[in-house]
């Protein structure tokens, strides 16, 4: 449920922005698809977790880019 906030709030930014929904919604979904994965294997949990944080890294790094291009 928080994953689903969390996705909703920065696609609404994005949206805000008119340029970079697409994109965002993707890669929040797979980050919520790596989170998910990882919880039903808890010894895969220490590799998807570093997985999870660089997906969300690249991804607000990107939107930054994408919204200094306006």
């Amino acid at each position: 449920m928080k994953d689903l906030i969390l996705f909703f709030l920065v696609n609404a930014l994005f949206i805000s922005q008119g340029i970079f929904p697409f994109f965002m919604s993707l890669a929040f979904l797979m980050m919520i698809v790596f989170k998910k994965i990882s919880e039903f294997n808890d010894v895969k949990k220490s590799m998807f977790n570093p997985l999870i944080k660089l997906n969300l890294i690249i991804t607000i790094l990107f939107g930054i880019y994408y919204a200094s291009l306006l």
